[in-house]
């Protein structure tokens, strides 16, 4: 029924345009509202939310019904975009068989119709391939399914941050933040714990390579987004404070993933050196962002990695001794000792630099 109606609404929107009425197109969007509420209020709940699971069905059966699906919600979602083609066409025409007099006036103008087509085709593709990844990849092989919706989310911010970048357009931004902010709630709520990660930052049962692999996959795919997005985002001055947010997300991320994944793979395989090589771990990290802050000279990312080896320091002392085993603290020791070394080393011989480059901002302020 939605795939007849959608396809009734394209043609009344063609007819439309051959006749130049506008109430025949007011007709169109009529039928393609109702479309919309049959599709999120009966079609998608009645094909995932109150389907019967996938799990006992044949391949062949599910395959047909795949298709089955790929054309319930495909040509409605098709019919929309076909009416943003059509609406772009009769916009350049001018006049048509019915006169003004015989016709209703412009209740939604041309323009607003295909913002309106173009983000409601995209809210519907959205939220059918949510759906239709969660449980095609959960029959096929359940692993993939948190990564390709993580790579799905991407997708739609990807396309954000495009129009974001060619528009420089606050609401496109604002849009866009949400978006990734839905997908950090994806991330923290339903990935982790899907992963099965508990309150002593490991990843529960035996390490697996395999899911260390889709992990990386899952969280790496959005440390390569972020960082794309700092990038692009920092070289305009509307959204610089964007690009920010999304750089230093970009090095929570990584640090996050880093802690769990090796701390979760130590706990398996070298039980002993678990809470040094988490210091270690840190202390590079820490150096990092000191060399990082130096070369670029951003004051945040130098005092960010100073607070975190005040906080290796103390989880050296008060955790770390009592946790390892003889021979991995003297290794973790040493090797933790050069890191803070090499980290202050780099810190007092380009001191002079950054410091001189303060004075010079603050006395152009003045």
């Amino acid at each position: 029924v939605t795939v007849s109606w959608s396809l009734q609404a394209l043609v009344m929107v063609w007819i439309a345009g051959k006749l130049g009425s506008e109430f025949v197109r007011h007709v169109g969007y009529v039928l393609y509202a109702v479309v919309l509420i049959r599709f999120g209020v009966i079609d998608l709940p009645g094909s995932f939310l109150q389907a019967p699971t996938a799990r006992e069905v044949e391949l062949s059966v599910y395959v047909g019904q795949l298709l089955e699906r790929i054309v319930m919600f495909g040509i409605p979602i098709g019919s929309i975009g076909g009416a943003y083609w059509l609406l772009r066409r009769q916009q350049a025409q001018v006049g048509g068989l019915v006169g003004p007099e015989n016709d209703i006036s412009i209740l939604v103008r041309g323009m607003w119709a295909m913002r309106l087509a173009v983000g409601i085709a995209l809210a519907m593709l959205f939220l059918y391939l949510n759906f239709e990844f969660h449980r095609t990849f959960g029959f096929l092989y359940a692993p993939l399914r948190l990564p390709f919706l993580t790579f799905l989310w991407l997708a739609m911010c990807g396309l954000l941050l495009y129009e974001t970048v060619i528009r420089e357009n606050r609401v496109l931004l604002t849009l866009l933040l949400m978006f990734v902010s839905g997908l950090l709630l994806k991330l923290f709520a339903f990935d982790l714990p899907g992963w099965a990660l508990n309150q002593r930052m490991l990843y529960d049962g035996p390490y697996s390579f395999r899911d260390a692999l889709l992990r990386l996959l899952d969280f790496g795919a959005v440390v390569g987004f972020f960082s794309v997005a700092c990038a692009l985002l920092s070289r305009q001055d509307s959204a610089r404070s964007a690009g920010k947010f999304f750089g230093f997300g970009a090095l929570a991320m990584l640090f996050l993933y880093t802690t769990f994944e090796l701390n979760s793979f130590l706990h398996s395989y070298m039980g002993g050196l678990r809470a040094g090589g988490i210091s270690i771990l840190w202390s590079l990290f820490a150096l990092a962002l000191i060399l990082a802050g130096i070369g670029r000279n951003v004051r945040v990312l130098r005092y960010l990695g100073l607070g975190l080896f005040a906080v290796v320091t103390w989880k050296v002392f008060f955790i770390d001794l009592a946790r390892l085993d003889q021979f991995f603290r003297i290794v973790a020791f040493i090797v933790l000792g050069l890191v803070v070394l090499a980290g202050s080393f780099v810190y007092l011989r380009y001191r002079d630099q950054f410091v001189q480059s303060a004075s010079d901002e603050s006395e152009e302020s003045t």
